[in-house]
C-alpha cells in the first residue's frame, strides 16, 4: 500500500515536471530528447513498477469502495426492514390506527405492554377474590360433614344411595 508520505513525494515529483507534450527527435535510431532535470526526475519516478503499484492502489481502492457499498446497501435493507417491524408493532398497539412516526422509540410499546400488565393484574386480583371465597364455601360444608357423627353420617349415605336408585 502507498503511505501517505510517498504520495506527497510523488505529487511533488508530478507537479514538477513540464506539463503538456514531450518531443522526442530520432536521430541515427538514437532518440534525442531533451528533458530538464524535472522532467527527468519524473521520468525515473514513475517507472513501470510505480505505475503498476499505482494502478494497483487504484483497483484495491475500488474493491474496497465495492465493498463498502454493498455493505451499505445491507445495512439499509436491514434499516427499512426494522422500520417496518416497528411500523407493524405500532398498528398493533394502535389498534391499526398507527402512529404517526417512529420518533417516539419504544414508548408507545412501552405504554402498551403496561396497559396490558396492569389489565392482567386486574384481572388476576379478581380471579384471587374469588377463589378466596370458594374455598370458605367448601371449607363450611367440609367442616359441616366433619362434625357429623358416624351413625348421621351413614344416614346421609343411605339417603343418598337411596335418592340415586
Amino acid at each position: 500500500m502507498i503511505t501517505e508520505e510517498e504520495l506527497k513525494k510523488l505529487r511533488a515529483v508530478a507537479r514538477a515536471a513540464t506539463g503538456g507534450t514531450w518531443i522526442y527527435n530520432f536521430c541515427n535510431s538514437e532518440p534525442i530528447v531533451s528533458l530538464d532535470e524535472f522532467d527527468a526526475t519524473h521520468i525515473s519516478t514513475f517507472d513501470p513498477p510505480k505505475v503498476n503499484e499505482l494502478l494497483d492502489e487504484i483497483e484495491r481502492l475500488r474493491e474496497l469502495c465495492e465493498k463498502l457499498r454493498r455493505e451499505a446497501e445491507m445495512h439499509a435493507q436491514e434499516a427499512r426492514t426494522q422500520k417496518s417491524t416497528v411500523h407493524e408493532c405500532y398498528q398493533a398497539v394502535s389498534g391499526g390506527t398507527g402512529e404517526p412516526g417512529d420518533w417516539n422509540g419504544a414508548q408507545p410499546i412501552r405504554d402498551y405492554v403496561a396497559a396490558k400488565n396492569a389489565r392482567l393484574r386486574e384481572a388476576l386480583e379478581r380471579i384471587r377474590c374469588g377463589l378466596k371465597t370458594i374455598p370458605c364455601q367448601y371449607d363450611r360444608e367440609v367442616q359441616n360433614i366433619v362434625d357429623l357423627t358416624p351413625e348421621e353420617f351413614r344416614e346421609i349415605a343411605r339417603a343418598g344411595l337411596e335418592a340415586s336408585s
